[in-house]
Formats: C-alpha cells, structure tokens, sequence
C-alpha cells in the first residue's frame, strides 16, 4: 500500500492511504490543490495534478425518452343519449 504526505496548514501530515487522502479532499477537509507526495514522485504536487487519486468518473445513465402519446382523434359531435320516457 502507498503511503502519502500532505500538506495541512503549512505543514507536513501523514503517511495516510490514497483512499483516506481521497476522502480528505471529497469531505472538504483539504483543498484539491493541496500539495501530496509520495516516494516515487519527484517533486510535492497538487492533489488535483495526480490521475490516480481523481475518484473513477462514472458516466451518468442514459436519459429516458418519454413514451410517445398517440394523436387523439378530433372532437366532433357529442353521441346522443337515451331520453327516459
């Protein structure tokens, strides 16, 4: 498992996981262009620079067409009723 560094109010944090670095920045706890590294990256770098701590984009479902409704027939004279006798 990777462990990652941040940095939280000027200062280093961590290690943590990528999936509790993840949530820091989904929950708003730490802006996405908080600086992380980890031992194979070079240089500190913005969260958001880092394709494999952006969350798996799910497309959304299709949108559903409404059913076609059938032409109603023209209103023409109204049928005649019954008289009672």
């Amino acid at each position: 498992m990777a462990e990652w560094y941040y940095v939280e109010n000027g200062a280093q944090a961590g290690p943590v996981s990528a999936e509790e670095l993840q949530h820091k920045v989904t929950a708003g706890l730490l802006p996405p262009d908080s600086l992380v590294w980890m031992e194979t990256l070079p240089e500190w770098t913005p969260f958001s620079a880092i394709p494999e701590l952006q969350p798996a984009v799910t497309p959304p479902p299709p949108a559903v067409a409404p059913a076609p409704v059938a032409p109603s027939a023209p209103a023409g004279p109204a049928a005649p009723t019954p008289m009672s006798l």
